[in-house]
């Protein structure tokens, strides 16, 4: 698959995308600590859940704790978090939520890192140099 070249404007308005999702409620899923940290760094400020804490929540109180509920599913790339993905998305449109899979679609189609936690590195390189700082997302 080809993937489209990033622009800073591209990368900007995938961030702004899961700041305005996350407003409206939808939860961020990564694999760990590393991958919101990264999302952190790039100024997402939104809800972030680790897989881990998700599984253990289906098995304490089964899939009903995604009824009604949005989410956003940023695990790596891999074959693994590819997986992962698959999992959980199927996961929670079983327990009655939403999957924003276009958010997930949209960061492979940017040619973003493979994995979720090399993210900043794109935040942090020439692509940002320049960025207007009154652009902030806050931390919550």
């Amino acid at each position: 698959m080809r993937r489209k070249h990033k622009t800073r404007v591209d990368v900007i308005e995938w961030i702004s995308e899961i700041e305005n999702a996350s407003k409206e409620g939808a939860i961020i899923i990564v694999e760990g600590k590393k991958d919101r940290d990264s999302l952190r760094s790039a100024g997402i400020s939104g809800r972030i859940v680790y897989v881990k804490d998700i599984e253990a929540l289906v098995k304490k109180e089964g899939l009903s704790i995604f009824k009604g509920k949005s989410f956003i599913i940023l695990t790596d790339f891999d074959r693994e978090g590819s997986e992962m993905a698959s999992k959980i998305s199927r996961e929670i449109e079983s327990g009655g939520g939403r999957v924003i899979k276009w958010i997930r679609y949209q960061y492979r189609a940017l040619g973003l890192p493979d994995k979720v936690e090399d993210f900043y590195k794109v935040v942090d390189d020439d692509l940002y140099r320049g960025l207007d700082k009154s652009i902030s997302f806050g931390e919550r």
